[in-house]
């Protein structure tokens, strides 16, 4: 089985790297600014990549993630998360493949304190989730196997992310501000490289991706607040020695957060679904936060800030 992964160069797809290649001959595309001529913004030299290679699989994750500056990059935003995902999107259906699209929980509102699931309505407060779910509209439409992958919270030991950003706070000596009223389910991409692989390999027995063609979400289990995350950062990365001492962390309210784009305060997801049809349940957040700390304190990109 041939593999095409867009975005291969991403803290996800570093990891995905690893977990694909048990499965075939994985070819990685980056994004052109990343060093490949995998080039979001022109449609046919995407083509181009795609009919050359004639993948099976088409896993992408590569995407537009800049929240704020899509505010004022819309157009852009659009281009990436959507306009690329569909040319993607109608190649598979060509060439009769299977895509694996990472979308996100800022599809939703974040309006209500009950877990999203896969049939509540999306409605995206900013730019970023409008462009992410016009690329899910996008695969749909195209009628080609897919899985659409909602995720959310991911950070990783590698690449810029919530828990790299705190520990390089940590050695600032200044109070950190986090905000305490937005709810989350932090999730290592570890996992998530971990999940795919594992929803890959039924579909490669099965032989058929209409089996479970469909939206799924994935994240880890549990929930807590970006402070709560922060906190639990701290702790462990204080218990394993990365950094000196616990610092000044201080909560704060959204309100008090200036911030282009509007974040949704709620984005935990039901991952239901995903459980019943290929029985994967990720593990409890706090023991992805451990995780990622110890590959950190193991591996030669420490300090965060090097």
């Amino acid at each position: 089985m041939k593999i095409l992964l867009l975005g291969a160069n991403g803290q996800l797809g570093y990891e995905l790297r690893r977990s694909l290649s048990v499965l075939g001959s994985v070819v990685l595309g980056m994004r052109s600014r990343e060093g490949s001529g995998a080039d979001f913004c022109d449609s046919a030299a995407l083509r181009a990549l795609i009919l050359t290679e004639r993948p099976h699989v088409i896993v992408n994750a590569a995407a537009y993630t800049a929240v704020d500056l899509a505010e004022s990059e819309s157009e852009l935003a659009f281009q990436v998360n959507a306009a690329a995902v569909a040319t993607i999107a109608l190649l598979a259906h060509e060439l009769g493949a299977l895509i694996v699209q990472l979308s996100t929980d800022y599809v939703f509102s974040g309006n209500h304190r009950l877990p999203w699931t896969e049939l509540d309505l999306a409605q995206p407060v900013n730019v970023y989730g409008k462009s992410k779910l016009a690329g899910e509209h996008a695969i749909v439409e195209s009628r080609c196997a897919h899985f659409i992958l909602r995720v959310q919270g991911l950070y990783g030991a590698r690449r810029s992310n919530f828990l790299r950003t705190m520990l390089r706070l940590a050695s600032s000596q200044k109070p950190i501000r986090v905000i305490q009223d937005q709810w989350v389910a932090p999730t290592p991409v570890r996992w998530v490289a971990d999940a795919i692989s594992c929803m890959l390999a039924r579909w490669l027995v099965d032989q058929s991706g209409d089996n479970y063609s469909g939206i799924y979400h994935l994240a880890a289990s549990g929930q807590t607040s970006w402070f709560g995350f922060a906190e639990h950062i701290f702790q462990q990365a204080h218990v394993r020695g990365l950094i000196a001492g616990l610092p000044d962390l201080q909560p704060i309210g959204s309100g008090e957060f200036s911030a282009a784009a509007k974040r949704p305060d709620f984005s935990i997801f039901s991952c239901e679904k995903l459980k019943q049809d290929f029985d994967i349940v990720l593990p409890d957040w706090r023991e992805g936060v451990g995780l990622v700390l110890d590959d950190l304190k193991e591996a030669k990109h420490w300090p965060v800030g090097a």
